[in-house]
């Protein structure tokens, strides 16, 4: 689902009875949970953050002060040789995709974005052209700065169009075409689908793909009365179903289908997922299921809005709760111990963030807007209030910050930062260039029981 940032919409959402999609025996409903849990496992309100950030403040302190030699000491690329330029700045706000930039491994990084071009004109007595862009793709040696592969690739939308697997892989979008590509950029057929696809989703281990598509209804066509029609009746066009699908990306088999009412977001994780219900006032309930739909709450969570869950690694989940004056919070949820690791507070001028994730889980990025002024129901975003864009690193089993940077230009749907799969370098684009940063070892995380992960269809 898309963060809603007007703040009128979030108190509409906190009004609703119910918000989730809720899988029961592979059915998705709409439905509230008089299930229980322990009132100690309550999340902290967003202003009662500050006793848990104390314990860290010295080691932010140092983290940041290091940030700034690292800032001298990462390696940089220059993205003019490699045919890239700016995006013009009035794309700003319309959440266009027209970049990537990911690591394929420690030392190479795949880095594609759209080429400017001249726009096809109709036909004189013909249909309009279908839309293309055209994507250039390549493949940069870190350490070299030189280009190890390249190509150029025709696209139909303005979506994002692709995703890494891991490996050394990626999975490539164009319309309801699925590719896979390598790192020599040849691309091989994987999957097309009946309609139009929404959203794409993995899990944290790359596992399985989840697939939100549009497709035409296989109900009859109903026909109804008409004065209209010289035949008395007219036949109503095809309505569409909104559809999502979790596939085995080894096997390509499907594991779970379902029909929703709209593009959901289904947080994977492990053989299940998460969802999460209204349960009294501004609690919502967020619990772990098994793809048959069986499962019991693991937290409760105090939220204005419906808080977006984004599964990090095995066993750790990040909550995004909101208060009433905008601001957000970062919650790290253990699933293993049914706790909160812990918590972060995030300014009401940091909107419409993009979450990347280290491969092995250890850390996350949040590329996040940075306005001048937060936003209200009476004061959307303008694009004069927009100060910037800036990418912050975590680390997964403290919450410590460990690096933060401005980009250059900034994006609204990302592509502009990456993590490489130790969580170990991060890469943004500023400055004229790709810099690519060394961080220090992040911490490890607690291990998940291997039976924790199907515990949930037993309580």
């Amino acid at each position: 689902m898309r963060i809603q940032s007007d703040m009128g919409m979030i108190r509409r959402i906190a009004a609703l009875a119910c918000l989730a999609v809720v899988c029961v025996g592979g059915k998705w409903t709409c439905a509230q949970s008089s299930a229980q849990v322990d009132p100690n496992l309550l999340v902290p309100q967003p202003g009662q953050a500050a006793p848990l950030q104390k314990k860290a403040k010295k080691k932010k302190k140092k983290t940041q002060s290091d940030n700034r030699s690292l800032l001298l000491a990462g390696h940089t690329i220059p993205a003019a040789p490699l045919g890239f330029a700016p995006p013009a700045a009035h794309y700003l706000t319309h959440h266009l995709s027209q970049m990537s930039l990911d690591f394929l491994d420690e030392d190479h990084l795949l880095f594609t974005f759209r080429v400017p071009g001249l726009i096809p004109r109709p036909v004189v007595g013909g249909a309009a052209p279908p839309y293309e862009r055209h994507i250039r793709a390549v493949v940069v040696q870190i350490s070299t700065s030189q280009i190890q592969a390249e190509d150029l690739w025709t696209l139909h939308d303005t979506d994002r169009y692709l995703w890494m697997l891991g490996d050394g892989r990626f999975l490539l979008r164009d319309g309801n075409l699925l590719r896979i590509g390598d790192r020599t950029l040849r691309l091989h057929a994987f999957l097309r689908f009946p309609g139009p696809i929404d959203a794409i989703e993995t899990d944290p281990m790359d596992r399985y793909l989840v697939a939100d598509t549009e497709e035409a209804s296989a109900l009859p066509t109903v026909k109804r009365p008409s004065l209209l029609s010289a035949t008395g009746s007219v036949s109503e066009p095809p309505s569409t179903d909104y559809l999502v699908r979790v596939l085995d990306l080894t096997t390509r088999k499907v594991v779970l289908f379902s029909h929703t009412e709209g593009v959901i977001h289904l947080p994977l994780s492990e053989n299940g997922y998460y969802q999460i219900e209204r349960a009294e006032g501004l609690d919502w309930l967020i619990s772990y299921s098994d793809m048959t739909g069986h499962g019991a709450p693991y937290w409760k969570i105090t939220s204005v809005c419906m808080p977006p869950l984004d599964p990090i690694a095995p066993g750790y989940l990040l909550a995004t709760p909101c208060s009433d004056d905008g601001s957000r919070a970062l919650v790290m949820l253990s699933r293993a111990t049914k706790s909160v690791l812990w918590h972060v507070n995030i300014p009401a001028t940091s909107v419409w963030p993009v979450l990347a994730r280290a491969a092995n889980g250890l850390r996350f990025a949040r590329a996040t807007l940075e306005l001048s002024q937060p936003v209200t129901a009476g004061n959307p975003i303008d694009p004069e209030d927009i100060r910037g864009e800036k990418v912050a690193v975590y680390n997964t089993a403290d919450g410590v910050m460990e690096f933060v940077v401005d980009t250059d230009p900034p994006q609204d749907a990302g592509g502009n930062f990456a993590l490489s799969p130790s969580g170990r370098r991060v890469a943004v684009l500023r400055q004229g260039g790709i810099q690519v940063f060394d961080l220090p070892m992040p911490p490890v995380l607690a291990p998940v029981p291997a039976a924790n992960a199907d515990s949930a269809a037993t309580h």
